[in-house]
């Protein structure tokens, strides 16, 4: 996974406000997505999701809790496809045994849940990735990448971050956890890495540093739910509101 890095927001204003109001819930529809199911599949989506990241709450993984009231999309490939190249929504890349994706997932929840944002489409890129070291100078591929994984890297190449420990930065990799806000295809805002203050995952996030992360995905769902957050800016009080 990624090393401490953050792809900062472009939206992200350094004016505090005062708060934020609250639209409908995102509804993305199924043409968006691939056609993705509605109902008892979404639940089962969600139960699964729940059951496969709780399973890990033991001493090797940060602890966390799934809200059986979102609805959690689990997308294949093609899916992800259509959701990167027409759909809307809040698509995130990430694995259950990620301590970095742990912490993140629960300040999002608290986020659409504060932004009334019920969908979140995910799709675990882990088995598709490549495997890449430098030795003696040269690159030496130790899994070559897959035709679906060459896909996600073409479509996300402007945001990507390159491959660490290659010295080449044309090279890229999908690090989770990754957070893409998407609207009609087009990446909005995109989030790498939970924030920069966190240098060990065992360590939890802060109280301040919660609400900062959960700040920052309202403000990156507000083209989607028509709100409007802030963080503030390096010389300003440290609070944060929406």
């Amino acid at each position: 996974m990624m090393k401490k890095s953050l792809v900062a927001f472009g939206f992200v204003s350094i004016i505090l406000l005062a708060g934020c109001g609250k639209n409908t819930d995102l509804n993305t529809t199924q043409e968006n997505t691939g056609g993705l199911a509605s109902g008892t599949s979404v639940i089962n989506d969600t139960l699964t999701f729940k059951a496969e990241y709780e399973a890990l709450n033991d001493n090797e993984h940060p602890h966390m809790n799934v809200p059986e009231k979102l609805n959690i999309h689990i997308l294949s490939f093609d899916q992800t496809q259509a959701m990167l190249n027409s759909g809307s929504g809040i698509l995130f890349f990430w694995f259950p045994s990620c301590p970095w994706c742990r912490n993140l997932l629960p300040e999002l929840f608290a986020a659409m849940e504060k932004s009334n944002v019920k969908d979140l489409y995910y799709f675990n890129p882990k088995e598709l990735r490549d495997q890449k070291e430098l030795v003696d100078g040269q690159i030496v591929v130790k899994k070559e990448t897959s035709p679906e994984y060459q896909w996600i890297l073409d479509k996300l190449d402007k945001i990507l971050p390159a491959y660490e420990g290659l010295n080449n930065p044309t090279i890229k990799r999908l690090y989770v956890p990754a957070v893409l806000v998407i609207k009609e295809g087009k990446i909005l805002n995109h989030h790498f890495d939970t924030l920069p203050e966190q240098k060990d995952p065992q360590i939890p996030l802060t109280t301040e540093q919660k609400i900062k992360l959960q700040t920052i995905f309202q403000d990156a769902m507000s083209p989607l739910t028509n709100t409007s957050c802030a963080i503030p800016a390096e010389w300003e009080t440290p609070k944060y509101s929406c």
